[in-house]
């Protein structure tokens, strides 16, 4: 767990559209993995996106001998930095283990609150978001960088824009200001913002072969249950509640009824079985499956 350029691009984004660090917490004591050769050519727009005023604090927060996160968070703001772990072992302020529900005196605490890679390890995923959307005070924002795709073996799970904008619903007094898919690419990262996929009525699929994470940022709306009512994913509750709306083919992929296929759909249910094979991997290898995905479209994450 950890913050790197992107994560840093993308609280620095969040602040900017009014998430407030003034009494932070993370999930995990977050370290800092920024070197000043990671900025690259992205130097002068992330100090635009901070503000001329703040970006001194900023760079030299990162320059910490401490690695840490807290002079980072204060130079964005923040007055109170606690961090939640399971043990004390990286000198975490609060002890807690987030498979059981956290004290009282947890709830409604803080303006921000972190995940930066921890929650994808917790078993007990549930309750663990639930006490994360619990510590938000009203008006205060829930944040995460987690995992999406092709970090099998990472942690116990990997997470789906669906499942985040099911949690982080009215239902739980909380609205989705932004998601963002992020491409780890060795030449630089590409983000694209999710739209819901219930607003978009079909899935989103991701099937690529590059590391993907997933960025959210949430604000808590209204005090409410977490969980009074428990999430059902949005193809299937247009199904049951409406006649219609979307259905699931034998496959599993969401698809509106009449909706036309493209051109090259056409053309692969006219190959044979055996090249229908080879060329549907053909495909695979050569596109690009976020920049190709429907509904994603990409972003430049500096222009908040």
């Amino acid at each position: 767990m950890g913050i790197d350029v992107a994560t840093l691009s993308l609280l620095a984004r969040a602040r900017s559209q009014g998430a407030s660090f003034e009494r932070s917490i993370t999930i995990g004591r977050q370290r800092l993995y920024i070197q000043p050769a990671h900025f690259g050519k992205a130097k002068a727009k992330l100090a635009g996106l901070v503000g001329v005023q703040d970006w001194p604090a900023v760079e030299a927060a990162l320059g910490d001998s401490s690695g840490l996160f807290e002079p980072l968070f204060r130079a964005l703001g923040a007055k109170q930095t606690d961090s939640l772990d399971y043990s004390p072992y990286e000198g975490a302020s609060v002890i807690q283990d987030m498979n059981a529900p956290i004290p009282d005196s947890l709830r409604g605490k803080y303006s921000l609150v972190f995940d930066g890679g921890c929650l994808e390890h917790v078993f007990n995923f549930p309750v663990a978001m639930r006490n994360c959307l619990e510590m938000v005070e009203p008006g205060g924002h829930f944040v995460t960088m987690t995992t999406a795709n092709n970090y099998c073996g990472h942690g116990f799970y990997q997470f789906s824009p669906e499942l985040m904008y099911r949690v982080l619903g009215p239902e739980n007094g909380y609205a989705v200001r932004e998601a963002v898919l992020v491409e780890i690419l060795p030449e630089r990262n590409r983000f694209f913002r999710v739209p819901d996929p219930a607003v978009l009525r079909r899935r989103v699929d991701v099937r690529n072969a590059t590391p993907t994470l997933l960025w959210v940022c949430a604000r808590r709306t209204e005090v409410k249950p977490i969980f009074a009512t428990p999430p059902f994913q949005s193809d299937y509750a247009a199904t049951w509640d409406a006649s219609g709306g979307p259905h699931v083919d034998h496959l599993g992929a969401a698809k509106i009824r009449n909706q036309k296929g493209t051109w090259k759909d056409t053309l692969l249910k006219l190959l044979p079985g055996g090249w229908l094979h080879f060329a549907r991997r053909l495909n695979d290898a050569v596109r690009e499956p976020l920049a190709r995905t429907p509904g994603l479209q990409e972003i430049d994450v500096f222009d908040a």
